[in-house]
């Protein structure tokens, strides 16, 4: 174990809901992945608006920053994960860290969804990779499935519900004969569409931005269009969704052997 021991460090930034999650769960498996892949996986640095942040989600004082800055250019970080979504600073974030030699994982579907093509290529130049399958479905590994698992099949259709808050309500809907307005109130009063954007959360946008982030690998394979649909009252329960509007997917334009496609795994060379 000792031979092959390798330490790698994570910068992080954000420390909300999920990247608080995060923190804890790199803390809590260190031994397990020790144990599975001789990494010593380290959070060496994170970022917050505020300590108190921080503070929940175990991290020692030396570590923390309310600077993104701090985490992107120091010397001793390999990997940033960026976990505040949006685009803006995320997209300063993703540049300046490929600049400094890291390799970014992300969740940000607004950002991928719309820029992913041209943060691949700026990865690719600085020698640096981009993880997205969180972005993606979260814990389900679609990204890394359709990238290696299924790269000798020709993918005419992705289709499901693609968002947690919609498939609460069509499920409820269909089992019990609800009604939608219904339904979507005591899913509100759950606090499960974001409270800081609850016109979206069962609209078609953030949806369609889902499929925009797996690599071109895939785009061949895949419609030029990508039909989306919205969850948006209908007239009585069990009724189809609407179409609402289509997107046409941002593909990443590397090759399957290039660095900069996302995969399953936080950027660690094996």
């Amino acid at each position: 174990m000792s031979e092959s021991l390798r330490t790698v460090n994570v910068g992080l930034i954000g420390l909300g809901t999920v990247g608080g999650g995060v923190a804890r769960l790199i803390k809590s498996h260190h031994d397990e992945y020790l144990a599975a892949y001789g990494i010593d996986l380290k959070l060496t640095r994170a970022c917050a608006l505020v300590w108190e942040q921080a503070e929940a989600a175990g991290i020692e004082r030396e570590a923390f920053t309310s600077d993104w800055h701090d985490v992107v250019t120091d010397p001793a970080v390999d990997i940033v994960v960026e976990l505040i979504g949006g685009e803006h600073p995320a997209t300063e974030i993703f540049t300046t860290a490929f600049e400094h030699g890291k390799h970014v994982v992300s969740a940000n579907k607004a950002l991928l969804g719309r820029h992913v093509e041209t943060l691949a290529e700026k990865a690719r130049a600085c020698g640096v990779q981009i993880k997205c399958e969180a972005s993606c479905g979260g814990g389900i590994p679609i990204v890394s499935t359709l990238e290696h698992d299924l790269v000798g099949n020709k993918i005419l259709t992705i289709a499901g519900i693609l968002n947690g808050t919609t498939n609460y309500i069509l499920s409820r809907m269909d089992a019990e004969g609800a009604d939608y307005a219904d339904v979507l109130a005591d899913a509100q009063a759950k606090a499960m569409p974001r409270p800081t954007r609850p016109p979206t959360s069962t609209a078609s946008m953030p949806q369609a931005r889902r499929p925009s982030s797996p690599p071109s690998a895939l785009a061949p394979a895949l419609p030029p269009m990508m039909c989306t649909s919205r969850v948006s009252a209908p007239s009585a329960p069990r009724t189809s969704p609407r179409p609402a509007s289509s997107a046409t997917p941002s593909n990443c334009s590397a090759s399957p052997a290039t660095p900069t496609l996302a995969s399953t795994f936080a950027c660690i060379p094996r």
